[in-house]
């Protein structure tokens, strides 16, 4: 378990955050979000990916700003056994993160990421002025290809 925890589902009576027996449950009761403010949404959103990785953390950050709800499902592609079968169908070069909204697939962190600040409410997350939102969208390109 990451010492960040996961914020969606914590569960203090059995010690369990995602769905995972968690030792440190305690210690990660004030890193827990209070959810009573997420949007709701009938359809589930679901983070496939490894909870340390930069690029699931991209995707968390982003639907931490638009409170919205989500479930962290760990897929770590770097495990002794190789990348587990089934998250081939999620994303076809076995990375992370995949997500999923309801029956709605998608992967690729700038993907992911754009979907999310077009789908839900909340502040925007891009620049709107298609000259600035270029500009930022060649430095994070720069910075994710080069840096």
């Amino acid at each position: 378990m990451s010492q960040f925890g996961h914020e969606a589902t914590f569960d203090t009576s059995a010690n369990v955050v995602n769905n995972h027996r968690c030792a440190d449950a305690e210690r990660l009761r004030p890193l827990m979000r209070d959810w009573s403010d997420a949007v709701t949404t009938t359809e589930a959103v679901t983070l496939y990916g490894a909870a340390w990785s930069v690029y699931v953390r991209i995707v968390r950050l982003a639907l931490e700003e638009k409170h919205v709800k989500y479930d962290l499902v760990e897929v770590d592609v770097f495990s002794k056994t190789g990348v587990p079968e089934d998250h081939f169908t999620r994303h076809p070069f076995s990375r992370v993160p995949a997500f999923e909204h309801g029956s709605f697939p998608l992967y690729d962190t700038n993907a992911i990421v754009r979907y999310i600040d077009d789908a839900f409410l909340g502040c925007k997350l891009q620049l709107t002025e298609p000259k600035a939102r270029a500009k930022v969208n060649q430095i994070v390109g720069i910075m994710d290809a080069y840096a």
